[in-house]
């Protein structure tokens, strides 16, 4: 019998294919950025984990939620790894939730795929070593509390200390001298020792990386209203009311019932994460607070612990109550869904905005230059540092060998032509040598304007 497709299942596939197609059109156009933006694998791992407790219309909410986010699709078409550890994050995270759903059948399986999934975010990028370290603790202490319970109901505990041993700590501990190994002595394709944490700030974490990451969700755009303060305070509210449920339901006696349920792992998740972040700052002088794509992990946590509130409140509290929360939870997905189509491009990526013109750059030079026939390295351009990966990314991909490659040393020397940011022009152009024939704006963030300017030699 053929099986029926309900409407939810449709908007479903939209919404997925929507985001795909967008991904795949702005890898296309944006060809600087372009290694792992087929990286789809993160859609269907937030479709397979939210779909552990989300049902029908629940999950289309869901679904919007956690995919049509512009600075998190952003980060799924940029390279560096991100894309790949969203992936496995999202894939962990579903087989964590499914250990607790199977509290008692599980043997092993699903401990031994959630280490696997995490230590392979680990692998596509550094900044992945925190949730891998949550991942870790949440599940020894599934495993404890399994234990617990066990040996109250049987008497004995030696025998489950080895089936523990066996089924949750081996293939942690496991996966934790693989990864020491692979770090100390990393193979030829597997080198994170280099991939250095360089995106960071030593204010605070509140300060530093809630902060950063509100500003890159924002992705620029300026609001009537002061979009920072609320983005702070549905953080504080939210965390604030899952911890005065998780309170009040221990209080009733029904602390049991919790550990069966999402919403506090998810909650005891993002506390471990941000108390092991605070403390490798404490405890090391040279560590720094991530932020922007580096604490990029945080946005679909935080989505899901949202969306795990949400359902909690819906299953058990008063009606009123539950749709009070679903008309928030519809509303706040409109408006962040408003905000992504208003924030959506294919000119330029948030990240490297600074790149936004490099390949129209390029291509001005290359009009200018290639009837002449020259031999290599003839053509040299003076920039501003912060364009010197594109640049050479372009002369490499489109074989611009009679132009040079250029380097961090600064534009202040004599060159054919000069691409600038607007602290490098203001200290070229008292010595009257070059003349500006386009700026450009790179503004990231409305209160921090940024221009960057194409010259040539008079």
């Amino acid at each position: 019998m053929n099986k029926k497709y309900n409407v939810y299942d449709i908007f479903i596939f939209l919404i997925i294919s929507g985001a795909m197609l967008y991904l795949g059109i702005r890898a296309y156009s944006l060809d600087i950025f372009h290694d792992e933006a087929l990286t789809y694998i993160y859609l269907i791992g937030a479709y397979k984990l939210l779909k552990l407790f989300l049902s029908k219309w629940q999950l289309l909410i869901g679904m919007l939620l956690m995919i049509f986010n512009p600075f998190l699709l952003e980060v799924l078409s940029a390279a560096r790894g991100y894309a790949l550890g969203l992936a496995f994050l999202t894939i962990g995270l579903y087989y964590i939730f499914v250990k607790i759903d199977k509290f008692e059948q599980d043997k092993g399986y699903y401990t031994a795929c959630s280490v696997l999934m995490m230590f392979g975010a680990v692998l596509s990028h550094l900044t992945f070593v925190y949730v891998y370290l949550t991942a870790i603790i949440i599940l020894f202490l599934l495993e404890i509390i399994k234990i617990l319970k066990d040996s109250q109901s049987c008497g004995y505990i030696k025998p489950l200390l080895k089936k523990a041993a066996l089924h949750t700590f081996l293939p942690i501990l496991s996966s934790m001298l693989l990864l020491a190994a692979i770090y100390y002595k990393p193979p030829i394709l597997i080198n994170f020792r280099q991939a250095s944490l360089d995106i960071a700030a030593r204010t605070g974490f509140w300060q530093d990386t809630v902060t950063s990451l509100i500003n890159s969700i924002l992705y620029g755009q300026k609001y009537y209203w002061d979009t920072m303060t609320f983005g702070k305070i549905l953080i504080l509210v939210s965390i604030l009311s899952g911890m005065f449920i998780i309170i009040w339901e221990i209080q009733r006696g029904k602390a049991a019932d919790l550990i069966r349920n999402k919403f506090p792992w998810i909650l005891l998740m993002l506390f471990v994460c941000t108390f092991g972040i605070v403390l490798q700052v404490a405890v090391f002088n040279t560590s720094v607070y991530v932020i922007e794509r580096y604490a990029i992990f945080y946005i679909p946590m935080f989505s899901l612990f949202l969306l795990m509130l949400w359902k909690y409140i819906l299953s058990h509290y008063h009606k009123y109550i539950a749709a009070a929360t679903t008309a928030f939870m519809c509303l706040l997905t409109g408006v962040l869904m408003l905000h992504f189509i208003k924030s959506a491009n294919l000119q330029y990526s948030f990240i490297y905005r600074e790149d936004a013109y490099t390949k129209e750059v390029l291509n001005m030079i290359v009009e200018e230059t290639k009837k002449y026939n020259l031999p290599p390295d003839t053509i040299r351009i003076g920039i501003s540092w912060t364009f010197e990966p594109g640049i050479n990314f372009y002369i490499l991909k489109n074989n611009l060998y009679w132009i040079r490659f250029v380097d961090r040393s600064g534009p202040y020397n004599i060159f054919d032509f000069y691409y600038v940011l607007e602290q490098d022009k203001k200290k070229l152009e008292p010595y009257n040598l070059i003349k500006f024939i386009k700026k450009y704006d790179i503004t990231r963030t409305p209160d921090a304007p940024n221009y960057s300017y194409f010259g040539a030699l008079k």
